[in-house]
């Protein structure tokens, strides 16, 4: 590296006009600004290995109409004028690391149209190596834009844009950031309007600059100073067995081996967690590890883990780099049973929560591991589950076919876990549903008013059946499947429940008392009612309009039980005006509206 500034790969250099070294008050004059942590890391490893897609994220989403290249075209620049960090490069002064914001960054959009009456596998295929493809292109990160896309047309039938951002400007939640905007902007521009996108509340040169002040203090050494001590005297290398030497530099070559669990497996271990009191990220993460205690002998296991790390509110709506490393280090032993290494995981993994915000790049500088140039510092095991690093409200598509850039891998070992519970309704499938399932209780004949129980454990179903009881003019009991079997049948025979919803491996618990009737993951509500609906296409669609149902003020909507410490449970019914006057009162007190969000805090 000569004296002047340089820029990163084969960039031009930036020369000194005095001859000294720079300094970053300077540079900042110049436009160019300090890189966050996590980017700092990855423009390092960039170096250390150029020319490589590992830190490439490349991705897709689907149109279900002619999407001409024009309004996609536009709706990408919207979000790139939005978000700066699609429009960021990053240069080096005196080796030093900094990024700087292009005013007017083009981007590259290839098109390829294809015949509407190509089969769905053949045009799988071609989606397959159109990601591929954009995936395997390197990036020079010291030229703007670090983004590429492609647009993929099936005539007027769908299309796919295509894209890949690089990694030091985007990660997981980003995408769906990304495919959400892109989503809102190609339906306004197709209708003629103005995308109405709102306002960024910061930037992210700004959050750096924000980071890099909050992690100075005498309070962040303290916690890096507990880390140090944490991870003192311990052998920081996971002797994971191999069957060929580890290579003197990394490589990061790797391959994928893909297996699912059977649905009665996967119930199991459901209920187990939810006995033990632990999230299936604990339960899974637990099996990792003593997994690897029995491959490795070691009794302090070290994970690493992605979490999102957006702590503050305000960098929620960004693109950018956040994701950060989370270090899980738990000790076993061979004299622990599972549940108990259970619970030491559960221990693990609540008090790594507590430093989400510390950049695992200071954890390293403080802690100095021995340095090697062929293993990652601290562990080199990851445990990846799957909606840790992603937005809550992110659009979800089915994967393509085949999965891509499967033939690298950052770490030794890598376990990612992807359960089938990352299900959306919107609100117009939640009335549907709902409209269905009510007419499915109004043909069972039920007295007028009655009281229906429902023992759902946190499903998606659970909004629909309490929608649907109250469209069909009922009222509802919510039954814990955390209660007692004692308490569970008082509570029944109390209320005089006409009926009982649940699901299929909760059914066993209500085989005496009020009639059954089970709802379980991926149901079509109504669908089971006996109605035949040969004969009457309509039939089903007009199933989901709304009933016409009024039901008075006074009447009885639900049923909530006292806990019952100072004596039996008492029944406290709620009618509907009560509940309306809650949500009234509070839509009104705390000025909700389209788009906020409610944590329930009382019932």
């Amino acid at each position: 590296m000569s004296e002047g500034a340089v820029t990163q790969g084969e960039g031009p250099e930036r020369p000194e006009p005095s001859g000294r070294p720079e300094q970053p008050e300077q540079a900042a004059a110049r436009g160019l600004r300090p890189l966050s942590f996590a980017q700092e890391r990855l423009w390092f490893l960039d170096r250390y290995n150029p020319n490589s897609p590992l830190y490439n994220l490349p991705a897709y989403l689907p149109i279900p109409d002619a999407a001409p290249e024009d309004l996609v075209r536009a709706a990408i620049e919207i979000i790139a004028g939005r978000h700066e960090t699609i429009r960021t490069r990053f240069v080096a002064v005196n080796g030093k690391p900094y990024q700087e914001v292009v005013a007017d960054a083009s981007i590259e959009l290839d098109t390829r149209t294809f015949a509407e009456t190509l089969p769905d596998d053949a045009f799988n295929g071609e989606l397959f190596q159109a990601l591929k493809a954009i995936g395997d292109r390197t990036f020079d990160l010291s030229e703007a834009p670090l983004m590429r896309a492609a647009l993929l047309r099936r005539g007027g039938r769908d299309a796919y844009p295509v894209y890949c951002i690089h990694h030091i400007v985007s990660d997981g939640w980003s995408i769906g950031v990304f495919q959400r905007e892109f989503t809102a902007a190609y339906q306004a521009l197709k209708s003629g309007a103005r995308p109405a996108l709102p306002d960024l509340p910061i930037s992210y040169v700004a959050y750096a600059a924000r980071q890099r002040a909050e992690l100075s203090g005498e309070r962040v050494q303290r916690r890096l100073a507990v880390w140090k001590e944490r991870l003192a005297g311990l052998d920081l290398v996971l002797p994971l067995p191999a069957d060929r030497p580890r290579p003197a530099h990394l490589t990061f070559a790797g391959a994928a081996q893909s297996f699912a669990l059977d649905p009665e497996a996967s119930g199991r271990l459901a209920e187990h967690a939810r006995r033990w009191g632990v999230t299936p990220f604990m339960l899974f993460l637990a099996a990792f590890k003593v997994l690897l205690f029995r491959y490795t002998h070691k009794r302090e296991v070290i994970v690493g883990c992605p979490t999102a790390a957006r702590t503050t509110t305000d960098i929620e709506p960004l693109i950018g780099f956040f994701v950060n490393s989370m270090i899980l280090k738990t000790d076993l032993g061979s004299e622990m049973t599972f549940r108990e290494a259970v619970q030491a995981v559960r221990e693990t993994t609540l008090t790594a929560l507590t430093d989400e915000d510390l950049p695992f790049e200071k954890i390293v500088e403080t802690v100095q591991p021995v340095r090697s140039a062929n293993i990652n510092p601290i562990f080199q095991a990851m445990f990846d589950f799957q909606g840790t690093t992603i937005a809550r409200d992110a659009p979800r598509y089915e994967a393509p076919a085949r999965s891509v850039n499967t033939s690298t891998s950052k770490f030794d070992l890598t376990l990612q876990m992807q359960t089938p519970g990352d299900r959306l309704l919107s609100y117009s499938e939640l009335n549907a549903r709902a409209n269905r399932f009510a007419r499915a209780l109004r043909a069972r004949n039920l007295p007028e008013g009655a009281i229906i129980a429902i023992c759902v454990d946190g499903a998606l179903e659970l909004p629909v059946v309490v929608f649907g009881i109250l469209k069909a003019g009922y009222a509802y009991l919510a039954l814990d499947p955390r209660y007692p079997d004692g308490r569970i049948a008082f509570m029944l025979e109390d209320c005089a429940a006409a009926l009982v919803v649940t699901q299929s491996e909760l059914a066993a618990r209500f085989t005496e008392g009020p009639p059954v009737l089970c709802v379980d993951p991926g149901d079509d509500f109504g669908a089971d009612t006996g109605a035949d609906f040969g004969n009457d296409p309509g039939a089903a669609e007009r199933d989901a309009e709304n009933l016409a149902l009024c039901r008075h003020p006074r009447s009885l909507a639900y049923v909530i039980y006292t806990s019952g410490s100072t004596g039996r449970p008492k029944g406290v019914m709620i009618e509907h005006q009560s509940a309306a006057n809650l949500i009234t009162q509070t839509i009104g007190i705390f000025g909700l509206g389209p788009g906020d969000r409610v944590l329930q805090f009382s019932s």
